[in-house]
């Protein structure tokens, strides 16, 4: 019985290992940089197709200015030394963001009337 609680433990020790590096390698900077990348023309789209009031030209202009930096921040090495918990919270926010983008680009007007 004490042998069967401890491979219980073991076995789940080596599934968290297992799942932590498996996130780790999910969470590479070359993945960061593809998403600012997607997030960026999302927001050269919509500036293109929206009608831009002030509110939504700041707060595109915002989008890209904090995309290109962290672009940046992707091509340094030093990106990968960023804590794993760190990097899944600024991963579950630019996903957020890319989603939000999305539905705007969804409300944007035809720019005819035209079916095509």
């Amino acid at each position: 019985m004490m042998f069967k609680k401890l491979f219980q433990q073991l076995n789940f020790g080596l599934k968290k290992i297992g799942y932590y590096y498996k996130l780790r390698k999910q969470l590479q900077s070359s993945y960061f940089f593809q998403l600012t990348e997607e997030i960026l023309f999302l927001a050269s789209l919509a500036e293109r197709v929206l009608p831009l009031d002030e509110k939504l030209k700041l707060r595109l202009n915002k989008i890209k200015s904090e995309m290109a930096k962290l672009q940046e921040l992707t091509k340094d090495g030093e990106f990968d030394k960023v804590p794993l918990h760190t990097r899944l919270d600024l991963k579950n926010n630019l996903e957020v963001s890319k989603k939000q983008l999305e539905e705007t680009l969804g409300f944007a007007q035809p720019q005819t009337k035209i079916i095509q």
